[in-house]
């Protein structure tokens, strides 16, 4: 049993059952609330789409699986794909927020900074925002938090058990952020500066690291099994979020920066602090302050993914899991003026943020939460997704996504892999009502406009919709 933060001592007590039911249930309530398509971003759209679209509808087996998708995250949807199983969600976002609370009320001594950190959890924007909409990265949170605990538990035990556990939940990380990858190289640096002259270094190295490489290694060979173009499919996981890093400059990223810069002070004011302790540079505790400097360009679809404000919030559940650590050496009780005035300020900041931020999804968000008359705006797609409601489709289910999420029937549509799909090509009036494309890489529209080149078309349809990026045809009716 570790005395530092008695971590299995939290799920024995009865507070721990009780706040995880309040909590389960004030998400859920707040679920059904604002529940809305329109508030997930298109990444999170595919996802879902994808994951319902192979439940129900592809016969394709692995061959149809979109292999960017990290599989932990394709599997945490196949839970809550449909709204009876958003229990789930809620569920997850309350067992977080409890775990921090009990574990902040556990290891904190001074009772300002309980408090503060209990009330941050539950009615922060970024933190709501999270548990509604965004269940990969509440997950994510939840691996992360129990990761750090574990690898600063074996730096302070080097109890090898620790660091076996540590690098199954390492293991599980990368399974839902394939950049997590990149995260290895701190920990090898760690374990080599901190145990190469011991001679264990390998044999904790392995532990540490090999089941996050065997998971990884494992889905890219699935991936090449069953579709073959591994080549394309490591450079979009692992290369491609690197190369992006020399173009970090886009609104949403810059706001990002500038939302998370307070965390970047309190990590650097933290280290040159804890600077003073000569052992403190080869520790593991050195090592989990370096993270959050990282993680930016570590998780970089986090920018467009887990929005700009809400991925701040990593780093307040970073601190909180840090702070049994630190608060010793950095002298909590002296100090506790300072994290108060942070805590509550970064509150203001995150609401404020929250009111100024460029990502619409985000935004939407803060003014549903504020107005409750506030009416989410229609988009194209859910437009186009009513308009098309009960007609029989032809659509090309990877790039139309947007408007095929809002159809009550997905067994309705012919798609470019299914048996039909030539014979409905070639004759689409006795297969469709309706063909809807996406303009681009959309296997269908490539074929219209193979056919206008060839001066035809889809006979015995008509153009009604068309705009820079949709192009819906009709059937004309029958004289």
């Amino acid at each position: 049993m570790n005395h530092v933060t008695r971590l299995p001592a939290l799920f024995r007590k009865e507070s721990f059952w009780i706040l995880f039911l309040l909590l389960t249930a004030f998400y859920w309530v707040l679920n059904q609330r604002f529940q809305s398509l329109a508030l997930y971003s298109p990444n999170q759209q595919w996802v879902r789409f994808h994951t319902e679209w192979l439940m129900r509808i592809s016969s394709g087996g692995l061959s149809a699986v979109d292999f960017r998708i990290a599989p932990l995250n394709l599997l945490l949807h196949l839970l809550i794909v449909s709204d009876p199983y958003r229990i789930f969600l809620s569920a997850l976002a309350g067992f977080l927020v409890v775990f921090l609370i009990l574990y902040g009320l556990t290891n904190i001594r001074t009772k300002i900074i309980k408090l503060l950190c209990s009330l941050y959890l539950v009615f922060s924007p970024s933190m709501l925002f999270s548990g509604l909409f965004v269940a990969d990265y509440v997950l994510y949170l939840v691996l992360f938090s129990l990761a750090t605990y574990f690898l600063l538990e074996f730096s302070v035990s080097e109890q090898v058990f620790y660091l076996f556990v540590f690098g199954l939940i390492f293991g599980l990380m990368g399974l839902l952020r394939f950049e997590t990858f990149w995260m290895s190289a701190l920990v090898f640096l760690y374990l080599f500066l901190r145990y190469r002259k011991g001679g264990l270094f390998f044999y904790y190295a392995l532990a540490a690291l090999f089941p996050i490489v065997f998971l990884q290694l494992s889905w890219v060979f699935l991936s090449f099994i069953f579709q073959g173009a591994v080549f394309s499919l490591l450079y979009d996981l692992y290369l491609a979020p690197l190369r992006a890093i020399a173009n970090f400059s886009s609104p949403i990223e810059q706001f990002l920066m500038q939302t998370t810069w307070p965390f970047f002070l309190l990590y650097a004011i933290t280290i040159l602090r804890l600077g003073t302790y000569r052992s403190f540079y080869r520790s593991a505790l050195f090592l989990s302050l370096l993270v959050p400097f990282l993680s930016p360009f570590f998780i970089r679809t986090a920018v467009q993914e887990m929005r700009p404000v809400t991925f701040a919030s990593m780093f307040f559940i970073h601190y909180l899991i840090l702070f049994p650590y630190i608060g010793n050496l950095f002298n909590e009780r002296r100090q506790k003026w300072f994290y108060s005035l942070f805590i509550v300020g970064y509150f203001v900041l995150n609401v404020f943020a929250f009111t100024v931020t460029p990502e619409r999804h985000e935004a939407m968000f803060f003014k549903r939460f504020t107005d409750a008359n506030y009416h989410i705006p229609e988009t194209t797609a859910s437009f186009l997704g009513a308009k098309l409601a009960n007609k029989r489709l032809i659509a090309d289910e990877r790039s139309v996504y947007p408007v095929l999420q809002y159809l009550p029937d997905l067994s309705r549509i012919l798609y470019p892999d299914h048996p039909l799909y030539s014979s409905a090509v070639f004759t689409p009036s006795v297969f469709a009502d309706a063909i809807v494309m996406r303009k681009g890489e959309d296997r269908v529209y490539r074929e219209y406009l193979k056919g206008i080149g060839q001066g035809g078309g889809f006979n015995g349809f008509e153009t009604a919709w068309e705009d820079e990026e949709y192009l819906v045809l009709e059937r004309v009716p029958d004289p």
